[in-house]
């Protein structure tokens, strides 16, 4: 077993840009995103997956707010853009759980063992007046 035979190393690394319209606890944002722009470059920096912190060369300030970073398999919003100098600007992100997760929590199942309204007398509980 040779012990670096689970070490990826990404040459360039692709990042989305979107404006997204879509308010954050929508779990599928995906017909609320528009003006797609992919930027390839290189992480040059060790950076979180869950909150990164990337640089990216753009002439004009970036006006997106919202991120899909396929290396990392997450959706990210924007939460912060700060000037480094001219066309180099710093993007504060935040994962958007929902998004990057979507496919896994639409397959989730559940039970509902308690509603406000309609009780069911088949479920042992104490709070339900009928019980």
């Amino acid at each position: 077993h040779d012990a670096n035979s689970n070490i990826v190393v990404y040459d360039k690394i692709s990042i989305t840009l979107y404006n997204n319209s879509a308010e954050p606890n929508r779990l599928d944002k995906t017909s609320m995103l528009a003006n797609a722009n992919e930027l390839t470059g290189t992480l040059k920096h060790a950076t979180s997956i869950t909150n990164p912190i990337i640089e990216v060369a753009m002439f004009d300030p970036p006006t997106y707010n919202y991120v899909y970073i396929p290396s990392f398999y997450r959706y990210y919003f924007i939460t912060d853009v700060q000037s480094i100098r001219t066309g180099l600007w710093e993007l504060t992100l935040a994962v958007d759980a929902l998004m990057s997760f979507k496919d896994k929590v639409l397959d989730t199942t559940g039970f509902i063992s308690r509603s406000e309204r309609d009780w069911n007398d088949l479920i042992a509980d104490d709070i339900n007046p009928v019980s």
